[in-house]
């Protein structure tokens, strides 16, 4: 119940929206995946500019992925923004690849971009969703945030609006953290997780 974009075009009013965007063929499909209850992940793209000007990042049905570096830095090529929903690592990753890319029978090679920050999204939303089964992409999404590391990433001189959420694996239990702003239904402090997710799902899914 899954799919993981790193695919897009520069369409989108650029406003956080999705505005401007919504006619595009991949905006549809990813709205059309979220509506039949299959979670989105895309990643953010790779233009150090404003993720909101791509889909289907731009869409609020997916969530969306920009990139850090192994210092908890944004990855230079970052797309950032306030369309971004979850940070992740995707600067020098082992990654699988075809040998005319690899140049190599290994079929392995370290490379960076959203695209790579975007499965680590997708494998954290897997396990989420085996705990919760019936849950929506907001309910991923807040529980993404309830479970972020959150001011961890030395933005630089990117804009002030994208949050600063790093990507974190559930406990074994469930999520922990404390919730972001973004959102509603989760309390303000989410040390008591188990309370508060359930008390999410069982007012919106179940």
């Amino acid at each position: 119940n899954i799919v993981g974009t790193s695919v897009g075009s520069r369409v989108g009013s650029g406003d956080g929206s999705g505005d401007g965007s919504g006619g595009s063929d991949i905006v549809q499909a990813a709205e059309a995946l979220s509506d039949a209850g299959i979670i989105v992940s895309a990643a953010a793209g790779n233009d150090a500019t404003n993720g909101c000007y791509f889909t289907p990042a731009a869409s609020p049905k997916a969530i969306t992925v920009a990139a850090s570096t192994e210092t908890d830095d944004v990855a230079y090529f970052s797309n950032f923004g306030q369309c971004i929903d979850i940070i992740a690592p995707g600067y020098d990753v082992w990654s699988a690849c075809t040998s005319s890319v690899c140049g190599s029978p290994d079929y392995v090679m370290r490379m960076s971009g959203t695209s790579m920050a975007c499965p680590h999204v997708s494998g954290v939303i897997a396990q989420l969703l085996g705990k919760y089964p019936s849950a929506t992409y907001q309910d991923i999404e807040q529980m993404l945030s309830c479970d972020a590391a959150r001011n961890k990433i030395d933005y630089d001189t990117y804009d002030s609006v994208t949050r600063n959420l790093l990507l974190q694996s559930p406990s074994n239990d469930g999520v922990t953290g404390t919730c972001a702003s973004r959102g509603t239904g989760c309390p303000n402090d989410c040390s008591g997780h188990g309370v508060c997710i359930e008390a999410l799902l069982d007012s919106s899914v179940m």
